[in-house]
């Protein structure tokens, strides 16, 4: 399977949001993840884009490495030429018994915690990809061992959204859900992801995107790029 990267490529992923129409009030949704093009900021339509989706586990030693060194130090650069897809779930196992999900994660339930508090954060702030991003990689980099959701939220200036998603979390129903969805993409995924974090450019993988993912970011973002801003690439 092979994908011709245009300015107008257009990947139809959808995610599960959350409608709080009351305090405690959630409704699953199917919405596109991202629109063509990104309303975030009109006057860069005109920009090519490249969708990186970032299968990942939020303990994964080589996880934090990936956020730490290749996407935080790049974001500001290369973000209006991305769409970025985070699917934190990782190495896990997902069952449903008597109507309830069971989750096992590989580095067990503070992983699976995690990963679950990601999965609403992604879920709270769709309409905001820049703030998603910048949320997701404090989270993934921070040094904090706890309170790392409040801590990124107060210093993105996000504590109205840190309510939604912690009420999003506490909902074991609904967030379960949110982990399901995750999980059913990720074991999904052909080829079967065997390793993490996976980096997946425009919906395929394959070995040099990984492998320059992991160690020169850039220089996959550029291959997909066209055509190529000479700014950055």
């Amino acid at each position: 399977m092979s994908v011709k990267t245009t300015t107008a490529f257009f990947v139809a992923l959808t995610l599960i949001v959350v409608n709080v129409s009351h305090a405690e009030g959630f409704a699953l949704q199917a919405k596109k993840l991202y629109d063509w093009p990104n309303t975030e900021n009109e006057k860069q339509n005109s920009v090519p884009r490249v969708t990186v989706s970032i299968y990942y586990e939020s303990l994964c030693p080589d996880c934090i490495n990936f956020f730490t060194n290749q996407l935080a130090p790049n974001l500001v650069k290369y973000y209006k030429y991305l769409n970025l897809d985070f699917l934190p779930y990782g190495n896990c196992k997902q069952e449903k018994i008597d109507g309830k999900w069971n989750f096992t994660c590989q580095h067990g339930a503070p992983e699976f915690a995690k990963n679950k508090w990601q999965a609403c954060s992604i879920n709270v702030l769709p309409s905001k990809p820049k703030c998603l991003a910048k949320y997701i990689t404090c989270y993934m980099t921070s040094v904090h061992k706890s309170h790392t959701g409040y801590l990124c939220a107060k210093k993105l200036g996000l504590l109205q959204s840190y309510k939604k998603i912690k009420d999003c979390y506490q909902n074991d129903d609904f967030s379960n859900e949110l982990m399901a969805h995750y999980g059913n993409r990720t074991h999904s995924f052909t080829p079967p992801l065997n390793w993490m974090p996976s980096i997946v450019f425009n919906g395929v993988y394959n070995k040099t995107d990984q492998q320059d993912a992991e160690n020169n970011l850039p220089k996959a973002i550029c291959r997909h790029l066209n055509p190529k801003p000479a700014k950055v690439c």
